[in-house]
């Protein structure tokens, strides 16, 4: 119904944004615009948040779309929607493990992002005398560089948790079926991950 828009290409791969993430877009500029006494600040740091978190999607489905083009994998194109990316690949790998290292491939981007991005944290926690693990956490409540980067971190291991859930499609479920089809087959092993995902998909939803 609606069509997405492109908005750059990196190694050939259109990346693209859904007209709905318009929807997130808004409800950002209400939530932080609306938030305590800092008014336009806080506006600046949502939406400085939304976008560099979307960055990090793009780059995790980038890992994914570079890991495949290794492959001989054709990448159509990245979107993004408001509930973060979906790389377009003409056909998932043939290989369990081919599958698995392009599973793998956006979560370790994550990791390394995180890892990157701690050591910034850590410095800047001595500069304020930090001396417990409660003095950074309380760093996510806060507007300051300080919030956005311990926010960027915690966005990053949650993007790692989330993805490598074993629930297929997820990372985690592609990289629990590559794993079965050495035992059981490909098919078999197809069944078995979405049996499972859908499981722990309900126990998700519960919790």
């Amino acid at each position: 119904m609606f069509r997405s828009f492109t908005i750059l290409t990196i190694h050939g791969i259109a990346i693209r944004v859904h007209p709905s993430f318009g929807i997130l877009l808004l409800w950002v500029i209400f939530h932080w615009g609306m938030r305590g006494d800092g008014g336009f600040g806080n506006l600046v740091f949502g939406l400085a948040l939304l976008f560099m978190v979307f960055a990090f999607v793009v780059l995790h489905e980038l890992g994914h779309s570079l890991m495949a083009l290794q492959y001989g994998v054709r990448v159509r194109d990245i979107t993004l929607l408001p509930i973060g990316g979906v790389a377009r690949l003409d056909h998932v790998p043939n290989r369990p493990r081919w599958e698995a290292s392009v599973a793998l491939a956006g979560p370790a981007v994550n990791v390394a992002i995180g890892a990157m991005l701690f050591p910034i944290m850590l410095a800047y926690g001595a500069a304020r005398s930090f001396s417990s693990f409660h003095d950074y956490a309380l760093l996510l409540d806060e507007v300051s560089l300080g919030g956005m980067i311990a926010s960027l971190i915690f966005v990053n291991i949650v993007l790692v948790i989330f993805n490598l859930a074993p629930v297929f499609p997820l990372d985690g479920g592609r990289i629990f079926r590559a794993c079965l089809t050495h035992f059981v087959g490909r098919d078999q092993a197809t069944r078995v991950a979405v049996a499972v995902g859908q499981v722990l998909a309900v126990v998700i939803g519960v919790i």
